[in-house]
């Protein structure tokens, strides 16, 4: 038997992206942003097995927080409640290690494989991020490589979103 999922869509600035978001009984499942609809209800269906409904006046104070971060306000979002229970027992001690990184700053995949007890799995961290099905509320985009760069999920512009998001939580990029 499949739960309740509802959805809503946040109007962003164009360095985010429109912000959807959805939302079921444990709390959030997925959220994605300067992303097209119709794939976004899709893989939610495909993550949850239900059809997610649309539901804004429900979801209003999730989106408040969406827009308090665009305001400048990061300390609320994080504080959203999360369904842990859609992602892997590693995935998700991956996502809360994340969490633990402050607005400003950026932890390395390097650094959060040794903080999880898993000094050699880097790249299984990176896969874990790159899986996050909830960006923003798990602040993947703070986690960089050992040298500096950015790599984002698989596009240039998403790469572009992580650096403006780092940018405006006030952290300095030197390349």
């Amino acid at each position: 038997m499949s739960s309740i999922i509802r959805y809503a869509t946040l109007h962003a600035p164009s360095w985010l992206g429109d912000i959807h978001v959805a939302s079921g009984p444990k709390g959030i499942v997925a959220v994605t942003m300067g992303a097209a609809l119709p794939p976004f209800l899709k893989y939610v269906q495909h993550l949850t097995g239900s059809e997610p409904q649309h539901d804004p006046e429900t979801l209003r104070p999730i989106l408040d927080r969406f827009q308090a971060y665009i305001d400048g306000d990061f300390t609320g979002i994080h504080k959203l409640p999360v369904d842990w229970s859609l992602m892997t027992p590693f995935q998700r001690l991956v996502l809360e290690e994340t969490l633990r990184i402050p607005a400003g700053r950026v932890a390395t995949y390097g650094e959060i494989a040794k903080r999880i007890g898993k000094p050699k799995a880097a790249r299984a961290v990176g896969q874990a991020l790159h899986n996050n099905p909830m960006p923003m509320v798990i602040p993947c985009h703070r986690v960089i490589a050992s040298d500096g760069r950015l790599y984002g999920p698989s596009s240039t512009r998403n790469t572009d979103r992580k650096r403006a998001t780092l940018q405006h939580e006030g952290y300095l990029l030197m390349n």
